[in-house]
C-alpha cells in the first residue's frame, strides 16, 4: 500500500519511530509501564457503589505503598458496566522495587478501600501498556517527509501527579495532523517543510501549550519522598488528629513533631519545586 503521508500512532514503544528517529526520546526514565484489569460489575452496582446518576462516571487515583513508595500510582475509573483498575510504574525503578508491577496490581485489588468494590466482579480483560512520561523535554521530531507522529508515539502525555492526561492530547494531535495533511494536499507538497505546519498547529493548540507549561513536572515527580514519605506523613498526621488518648493538646503540637521527623528542609525544597513546576 502506498500513501502520500503516513501517520504514526502506534504507541510509546513505536518501532517505526525508533527506526527513523521520530517521536520522543524513549528510555527507562521517560517511560512507565502500566497494567490494567477491566472488571465487570454491572451498571446498577456501579451506580450504587459510586453514587452515580445516569451518564456520570467516577475516577480515583492512588499513591504510596501501591507502587512500593516509588514513582507511579494506581487508578480506578468507571465504565458503563465495569471498572478499569490498574497501576502505572516508572520503568527506571524496576530494579529497585521489591514487587513486580503485576503484584502491585494484585495488592491494589486486595486493598481495604478497593476489595469491597470489586467483590464478586469478573475480570474480562487484562492488558499492559507503555506510557510516555518524559513530558515536553523528551519530544524529538514529530514530522518529516511524508510522515507525522501523534499521540503516545509523539510522547504526548501529561502526568501531573494528581491527574494523568493522554487521551485528549492524542485526539487533538490527530485533528491537527489531519488539518496539516489537508493543507499539504492542497499544495501537492508532502515534504517536511510543508507538513511542518502540523507542529505549528500543535503549538497554537492546548496540546503543546500544556506540555510546555508543565515541562518541569516529570523531574519534580521523580522523587521517592512524594510517593513514600509524604503519604506516610499524611497518614500519621491524620492518625494523631483523630486518636483520643486522654491528653489535651493543641492541633499544631500533634502535627509539628511529625513534620520535623519528615524533615522540614526536605519538605520546603519539595514544596518550592512543586510550586515552580505546577
Amino acid at each position: 500500500m502506498f500513501a502520500d503521508v503516513v501517520i504514526l500512532a502506534d504507541g510509546a514503544n513505536s518501532p517505526l519511530c525508533k527506526k527513523y528517529n521520530l517521536g520522543f526520546d524513549a528510555n527507562s526514565h521517560t517511560c512507565a509501564v502500566g497494567v490494567k484489569e477491566i472488571i465487570e460489575l454491572g451498571s446498577d452496582r456501579i451506580d450504587d457503589i459510586f453514587n452515580l446518576n445516569a451518564n456520570e462516571g467516577a475516577a480515583w487515583l492512588f499513591a504510596g505503598d501501591i507502587t512500593d513508595g516509588k514513582m507511579g500510582g494506581g487508578f480506578l475509573y468507571t465504565n458503563k458496566s465495569s471498572i478499569s483498575l490498574g497501576v502505572v510504574f516508572g520503568m527506571h525503578n524496576a530494579g529497585n522495587a521489591n514487587l513486580s508491577v503485576a503484584k502491585m496490581l494484585q495488592n491494589l485489588k486486595a486493598h481495604p478501600a478497593v476489595a469491597p468494590l470489586i467483590k464478586n466482579g469478573k475480570t474480562i480483560e487484562y492488558s499492559a501498556h507503555i506510557v510516555p512520561e518524559g513530558g515536553f523535554n523528551a519530544i524529538k521530531n514529530i514530522s518529516n517527509d511524508g510522515v507525522l507522529v501523534v499521540g503516545d508515539a509523539a510522547g504526548l502525555c501529561l502526568n501531573l501527579g494528581y491527574i494523568v492526561r493522554g487521551m485528549d492530547l492524542a485526539v487533538q494531535s490527530g485533528v491537527e495532523a489531519a488539518n496539516a495533511i489537508i493543507q499539504a494536499k492542497q499544495k501537492g507538497d508532502f515534504s517536511k517543510t510543508s507538513l511542518g505546519v502540523y507542529e505549528n498547529f500543535l503549538n497554537e493548540s492546548f496540546v503543546m501549550q500544556d506540555m510546555k507549561l508543565y515541562k518541569d513536572v516529570p523531574q519534580m515527580l521523580d522523587n521517592d519522598r512524594i510517593f513514600g514519605l509524604y503519604p506516610n506523613l499524611a497518614a500519621d498526621i491524620m492518625h494523631d488528629m483523630f486518636m483520643v488518648n486522654g491528653k489535651s493538646e493543641r492541633l499544631m503540637k500533634k502535627i509539628i513533631p511529625r513534620v520535623k521527623k519528615a524533615g522540614i528542609l526536605n519538605i520546603a525544597k519539595d514544596i518550592y519545586k512543586g510550586v515552580k513546576a505546577l
